[in-house]
């Protein structure tokens, strides 16, 4: 199946001691994971760079087994003006999908 999230970043930023990196190939990115499922979810392609602050992103879910599995996407924009190493700078979007 393929799953498709919407993102955005309204690109409003409070003052920071973290500086905004210029001229970023890729201001955010998507990763794609298994929440949870009975059995494995091959996930094609698992991450992908976003190249404009209002995009989507897609990848494609195989599922090895029946059940209810949830997917979910992490959106950051760590390429713009933030790192891993942050404690905000992210959400999460959650698929429920159903495997007959």
């Amino acid at each position: 199946v393929m799953l498709t999230a919407w993102v955005k970043d309204d690109s409003v930023r409070k003052p920071s001691p973290v500086p905004v990196r210029n001229n970023v190939k890729s201001p955010m990115s998507a990763r794609w994971y298994k929440h949870s499922g009975p059995g494995p979810v091959d996930l094609n392609p698992p991450n992908a760079p976003i190249t404009s602050l209002e995009d989507q992103t897609t990848t494609s879910a195989t599922f090895k087994q029946p059940g209810e599995y949830v997917v979910r996407v992490r959106v950051d924009n760590f390429g713009l003006d933030s790192s891993p190493g942050n404690q905000c700078c992210w959400t999460n979007g959650y698929v429920k999908v159903t495997v007959r």
